[in-house]
């Protein structure tokens, strides 16, 4: 099997390495900072849409190429929620304004993000926020929490509840009755608790497919969510490696270098050994959904490597590193805090295994 890519997606990748090359801690939790501006006058954003829409009608293995390289520098951006999110309205609102919607996200004047998290639940498709059906339109009551660029945000895509069946629906955030509260992240990305009351919603704006089933869609969204966030975390987790072996190979202990000891040289290989696997099974799940074949399986066995690998790793890279991993001036306690968060985002690796055991069970 030849697992290289080809060569216009080779030239995507060096494209975006290059761009990560000019980020820096002073962009990270910023939106529209000099790094979004390239992201959007290269036509990165628009990679996975439709030319119509002014995109580059590439795949969604694309977009998790872009995913990748963004992670090998821990670039905090919006850029999976908006990806992810743009790709649900294009599939899922049959309203016309959606040419609009999705022309901005495009050009970088709206941004997208996904307000799927609830205060104490742990299962993303599990939720107490409420749709109910008034005249002509819906209206929203619930709240939201860890929504990331909330308030930044153009449009908000939110699972909800009526009468006891999933549904996901696009609200304007500029629309009344919408509460934002910052929360305080370890990585610096803005999160928000959102808080609906009594939100009108236009019934175009109900997302919808052919099944009219809102579990499908809320699944194929998180799907989609978590594999983008697998494939930026073996990006992360390479540099957390890279850290690693420079690091090692120039520090010197009985002026021999540490890594020729047998114990790190070790640690460092299994480092190596969990990136390779993380990456193979992330490809798996990449497949799946190009090939729109049952995903679900593969996305929760490589949500379970990401987790399991970013913990890893960055607890082998804090301890190979000794004091310095901590430093702030070093750039190792930035991968490892982004580390942290992936972790946990969208269900941590013990409830995904869960689900694969429940599955099997069945």
């Amino acid at each position: 099997m030849d697992f290289s890519y080809t060569h216009e997606q080779m030239d995507l990748q060096n494209l975006v390495k290059n761009i990560s090359a000019n980020y820096t801690n002073a962009d990270d939790g910023k939106v529209f900072n000099p790094f979004w501006k390239i992201l959007v006058d290269t036509g990165i954003l628009g990679s996975s849409l439709p030319k119509k829409y002014g995109g580059t009608n590439l795949s969604f293995l694309e977009s998790c190429i872009v995913a990748e390289n963004l992670g090998l520098k821990a670039v905090i951006s919006p850029f999976i929620v908006t990806t992810s999110s743009a790709i649900a309205i294009e599939q899922f609102i049959s309203s016309s304004r959606k040419l609009k919607i999705l022309s901005d996200i495009v050009r970088g004047r709206s941004i997208v993000t996904l307000a799927l998290n609830e205060e104490n639940i742990i299962n993303p498709f599990i939720c107490k926020t409420k749709i109910t059906k008034k005249n002509k339109l819906f209206v929203l009551n619930g709240s939201k929490v860890c929504v990331p660029y909330a308030k930044e945000s153009d449009y908000l895509l939110v699972s909800c509840l009526m009468n006891s069946k999933i549904e996901v629906v696009l609200i304007d955030t500029s629309s009344p009755n919408i509460e934002f509260k910052e929360q305080a992240t370890s990585t610096g990305e803005p999160q928000y608790i959102v808080n609906f009351k009594n939100l009108k919603i236009d019934q175009d704006f109900v997302l919808r497919c052919d099944e009219n089933n809102g579990l499908e869609i809320l699944e194929r969204i998180i799907n989609k969510t978590v594999t983008l966030f697998c494939s930026y975390s073996i990006g992360l987790n390479e540099s957390m490696l890279d850290l690693i072996t420079s690091y090692t190979t120039t520090r010197e202990a009985f002026k021999t270098p540490i890594a020729s000891f047998q114990a790190v040289s070790h640690r460092a290989a299994n480092c190596y050994i969990d990136i390779a696997c993380l990456r193979a099974v992330t490809q798996q799940a990449i497949s799946s959904l190009c090939k729109k074949k049952e995903s679900s399986q593969s996305v929760a066995i490589a949500k379970v490597w990401c987790g399991d690998v970013c913990h890893r790793t960055s607890y082998s890279a804090q301890h190979l590193h000794g004091g310095i991993g901590i430093d702030r001036e070093y750039p190792l306690f930035r991968f490892c805090l982004m580390a942290k968060q992936l972790e946990l985002t969208l269900g941590s690796s013990q409830f995904y295994l869960t689900e694969i055991g429940n599955k099997i069970s069945q």
